[in-house]
């Protein structure tokens, strides 16, 4: 029932009890017996005390509703139209981030040199591969052209700060590299996967992406900037339950720049510019 139907019925009724009242009031002057001039107009009272009474809290009980009624509408209206404030995200906190690392069993990270997530989480990383879980990273190349479109599309233009974080990424990669290959040699149980990518594009966005022993699946998006403006890129958060169509969209991204890669090996080196 709308609550324009919910007005009606009520004031039809509280209009019926208050009709009632005034007849009973005009009965009652009209009578010459005392006795039932006093009950005609006690019960006329009480009509009308009755119908102002529950008029009050009906109304009280109405507003509420329409206050509830009208939340819910912007609720479902918002959900029709999300915001973009709701929909991106601030990345993911380092802690947020090592405890997606500590309950992965795959991991995919992609982005232009991932220097600080690769060293912030190296020794999860590492643990992680111990443990049996496939790691897969992908960076550009240490190509001089890719370096010198990276610091193009960059706030500073610079082709060293490019070069030196993605020499750094690459030491610690190759760090990684020889640990896994040190723990296979030396133990029964193997190591998981360990497969590096180098793109031959600079990516216009990062992905991070993690399945967990238990089978749950999240993708992180960063939206890679051009310029400032803002306090930090955008991101956000994908999940086969909420997101089927968007999720499989990125995760096919992956594999598609994947096939792109070359592998990296221990002999790379980063030329100088």
């Amino acid at each position: 029932m709308s609550r324009k139907q919910k007005l009606r019925y009520l004031l039809a009724i509280y209009l019926v009890v208050a009709l009632a009242a005034v007849v009973l009031g005009f009965i009652a002057f009209g009578q010459t017996n005392t006795a039932w001039q006093s009950l005609l107009l006690n019960l006329s009272t009480e009509f009308l005390g009755v119908v102002l009474l529950f008029l009050l809290v009906n109304v009280v009980f109405l507003i509420g509703d329409w206050d509830l009624t009208d939340q819910v509408a912007e609720l479902v209206q918002k959900l029709k139209n999300p915001s973009a404030r709701d929909f991106f995200k601030k990345a993911p906190s380092p802690e947020a981030l090592q405890g997606y690392i500590q309950k992965a069993k795959c991991i995919d990270l992609c982005g232009v040199t991932l220097t600080a997530t690769i060293n912030r989480n190296f020794s999860d990383l590492r643990q992680r591969l111990f443990y049996g879980a496939d790691v897969r990273i992908m960076i550009i190349s240490p190509d001089l052209e890719l370096l010198q479109s990276a610091a193009k599309r960059s706030e500073s233009g610079s082709v060293e700060f490019y070069q030196n974080r993605l020499e750094s990424t690459l030491r610690e990669i190759e760090y990684l590299h020889k640990n896994w290959q040190d723990y296979n040699r030396t133990h029964k149980t193997k190591a998981g996967k360990l497969a590096i990518g180098l793109l031959p594009y600079t990516p216009s966005f990062g992905l991070l992406s993690f399945q967990s022993v238990s089978n749950d699946r999240v993708l992180i998006v960063e939206m890679y900037p051009h310029h400032k403006g803002y306090d930090a890129p955008p991101h956000f958060f994908l999940t086969p339950e909420n997101d089927g169509v968007w999720f499989d969209y990125f995760s096919t991204q992956f594999e598609e720049m994947w096939k792109k890669t070359t592998p990296w090996s221990p002999e790379t080196v980063v030329e100088n510019s």
